[in-house]
């Protein structure tokens, strides 16, 4: 699927969305033994990958309920309504870009988002994000530190606030007024997440876009607050999305884990799922989680 293009997604039918949305296959409830206890197990794991999606293109993701069938019917209309919608570019979305917990309450946190560089530091109440980068000789300002509300360069000792302006330089007697803004980036925190919107110059319309937390993963965190996992893999989403979707490799790559092993491997009989299917699967799930 185009990174742009808005859906409306329920999280268990993301596989016959990303089918029909990018013409490939798909495959219904695991149909061999071997695979179900594993399945079982990726649901958290497709939440948050789904979660990564939805930041890119303004996805949102909905846990089934009891009345799954018309919510589901109401997903799927909503999708195709959002398909004429014009796609907003990359960067104008809200991007995932770390759990809350990895990051150094009292210590500069670089990051990289859309190969741009930038830092993330704590100002006492909150998260700020700031290009990576000092409006005075472009020194990395992740290679500072942290002095109270403000974080303050290596090279100089200029200190920037969480919008970017020049608070103090240590080599004036007056108060900085003519100093480029550094870049500042809005974040936001939810499910445990820290969120970018990765352009600036359109902080205005990250107001009214909202983060796509599925009602699925803020019951996961009530009941498992710090079940957080966080992996940095040198590799795009879309190669992510492929892997999770790719069932034949588990019993080689995941040999051992659970009830996975290479002996087990056989053919799958991959399509994707009918309308009676899906429902079945989403009311099945649904009893599951409650």
């Amino acid at each position: 699927a185009s990174p742009g293009n808005k859906h409306k997604l329920s999280l268990f039918f993301l596989q016959e969305d990303i089918s029909q949305s990018s013409s490939k296959m798909s495959c219904p409830v695991p149909p061999s033994p071997f695979l179900t206890p594993f399945f079982s197990r990726m649901s958290f794991r497709i939440l948050v990958f789904l979660l990564f999606l939805s930041s890119v293109g303004g996805f949102s993701a909905t846990a089934p309920s009891s009345t799954s069938s018309s919510r589901s019917d109401e997903s799927f209309s909503q999708t195709q309504q959002n398909k004429n919608n014009k796609p907003r570019p990359l960067q104008q979305n809200w991007w995932p870009v770390s759990l809350e917990s990895a990051l150094d309450i009292a210590k500069t946190n670089p990051i990289s988002l859309l190969n741009q560089k930038l830092v993330l530091f704590h100002n006492g109440t909150h998260w700020n994000c700031l290009q990576d980068s000092c409006a005075h000789r472009f020194a990395p300002l992740s290679e500072g530190r942290v002095k109270g509300n403000c974080l303050q360069c290596a090279y100089h000792g200029w200190e920037f606030d969480g919008e970017g302006k020049c608070q103090k330089i240590p080599q004036l007697k007056q108060n900085p007024s003519k100093v480029p803004i550094v870049s500042q980036y809005p974040v936001k925190v939810e499910g445990t997440m820290i969120w970018v919107w990765a352009d600036p110059s359109s902080s205005q319309l990250s107001e009214g876009v909202s983060i796509p937390i599925s009602p699925l993963l803020n019951r996961y965190l009530k009941e498992y607050p710090e079940c957080g996992y966080m992996r940095d893999l040198p590799y795009g989403y879309e190669l992510l999305g492929e892997n999770l979707l790719d069932l034949s490799h588990l019993p080689f790559s995941h040999h051992s884990v659970g009830t996975l092993f290479r002996e087990d491997a056989q053919p799958l009989d991959l399509r994707p799922l009918s309308a009676n299917e899906r429902a079945k699967f989403t009311e099945e799930e649904a009893l599951h989680l409650d």
